[in-house]
């Protein structure tokens, strides 16, 4: 983990994996780091990584290793400093999977050679509302696809839960003022599935 408070994490992970019998491939040695914010699976053979203050090149090498001999391609785009070491801009600040072609995006904020390689793959961008995505400090991108074009969104975003209804997504949405919006969290850091 990026963030120092968080550094007990992947033990307590690694403990809870174990006991259910989910299989563990490895681990990130040394100053390597990768936080699971800045990851987002592209496809089946293709892992994207954020890089920034949270996550690093040796946590990309480092995945390489342990991931190319399944047949799985790490890749990693640097991230801008926007609001500094002390925030939390994951990748997944910017970029929220909708479904596996279609991403909820704020484009000021992604890597342009990410950006050319999304659009090369044929990815549909539905862009956020630039005022949204400011006065919130980028939580009207944390959404959780729940099942293919539906997605659970926290309330209170309306222009962002519109552009995704445009595209096709259902939108369900909480009351996350206390939980969410208090804390820097949202449904979106429950993206990554545990077993692929």
């Amino acid at each position: 983990m990026g963030k120092p408070l968080r550094t007990v994490e992947p033990a307590l992970h690694r403990r809870f994996f174990e006991s259910q019998g989910i299989p563990v491939l490895g681990q990130l040695e040394g100053e390597a780091k990768v936080e699971g914010g800045d990851t987002i699976w592209l496809d089946e053979r293709t892992l994207l990584v954020g890089l920034g203050f949270r996550s690093n090149r040796e946590g990309v090498r480092q995945l390489n290793a342990l991931l190319n001999p399944h047949g799985i391609e790490v890749l990693g785009f640097d991230m801008p400093y926007w609001g500094g070491e002390a925030a939390c801009l994951h990748l997944m600040s910017v970029i929220s999977p909708l479904t596996d072609t279609k991403y909820l995006v704020h484009p000021p904020l992604i890597p342009a050679a990410l950006w050319q390689l999304l659009k090369d793959v044929g990815i549909q961008m539905v862009v956020a509302p630039e005022d949204e995505f400011t006065a919130s400090f980028g939580l009207n991108l944390n959404v959780l696809p729940t099942s293919p074009d539906h997605c659970i969104m926290i309330d209170g975003f309306p222009k962002t839960r519109a552009v995704m209804e445009a595209s096709g997504t259902r939108v369900s949405v909480f009351a996350g003022d206390a939980l969410c919006m208090a804390c820097e969290g949202g449904p979106t850091c429950l993206t990554n599935p545990l077993v692929r």
